[in-house]
């Protein structure tokens, strides 16, 4: 109905479901999600953040395991 009516911004969802049918009924179908991905880019964003202008790697690494160990 959405991809036969008038509203060009209801063709174009129509448009995108069809192109995305195929990972839409996957991700339902098998419960997969990105959300332990997007919990990794998120903290290597807070160590980034907290690390500014520390040269020495050791240090960079030591505060990343110090902030996994925290937020599990």
């Amino acid at each position: 109905m959405a991809a036969e009516s008038d509203l060009s911004p209801l063709q174009g969802l129509a448009k995108g479901f069809r192109k995305m049918a195929n990972k839409i009924v996957a991700s339902r179908k098998y419960r997969i999600t990105s959300g332990k991905i997007e919990v990794f880019n998120n903290l290597v964003s807070i160590v980034t953040h907290r690390t500014c202008g520390i040269t020495n790697l050791l240090q960079v690494w030591i505060k990343f395991r110090q902030l996994s160990i925290q937020q599990t």
